[in-house]
C-alpha cells in the first residue's frame, strides 16, 4: 500500500502549481534544496545527491501523472509542469503544430491527457 506523496514531492508538486509555464530541472532542485533562497552571496548551492533525489521524485511524479516533463531546453534540461500547466502547453502544441507534433513518449502522454484516452485520433487501434 503506498504512503502518498513523499517531502520532496509535496515541495515540487507546490512549485509546479505555481508556476503554470513550466519550470526546469535545476531550478526545481536548487528551490527544494535551498527553501529560505539564496545565500547572502546570491548561490544556490546544490549537491549532486539533492539534484538526483529531486529527479527521482520528478520521474515518480510522471508516472503518477501529476508531473509532466514538457520539453528540453537548449542546456539539455528538461522543463516540468504539473497537470493543469501540461494541459495548456498542450494545447498551445496543438494549436500551432496539429497532432503530428506529439512524436515522443512525453508530449504523448500530454495529449493523452488532453483527450482522456489511451492513443491521439486517428492512430491505429
Amino acid at each position: 500500500m503506498s504512503k502518498g506523496l513523499g517531502k520532496i514531492e509535496r515541495e515540487l508538486l507546490s512549485i509546479l502549481q505555481q508556476s503554470p509555464r513550466g519550470v526546469a530541472t535545476r531550478s526545481l532542485a536548487a528551490l527544494v534544496a535551498n527553501p529560505d533562497g539564496p545565500t547572502p552571496r546570491g548561490c544556490w548551492p546544490l549537491t549532486a545527491a539533492q539534484y538526483a533525489s529531486v529527479r527521482r521524485a520528478l520521474l515518480s511524479l510522471c508516472k503518477k501523472r501529476l508531473a509532466f516533463r514538457l520539453h528540453r531546453l537548449r542546456s539539455g534540461e528538461e522543463q516540468w509542469a504539473a497537470r493543469d500547466g501540461a494541459l495548456a502547453y498542450a494545447k498551445r502544441l496543438r494549436t500551432a503544430f496539429g497532432d503530428s507534433a506529439f512524436d515522443t513518449p512525453d508530449l504523448h502522454a500530454l495529449l493523452v491527457l488532453m483527450f482522456d484516452c489511451d492513443k491521439p485520433p486517428g492512430a491505429a487501434v
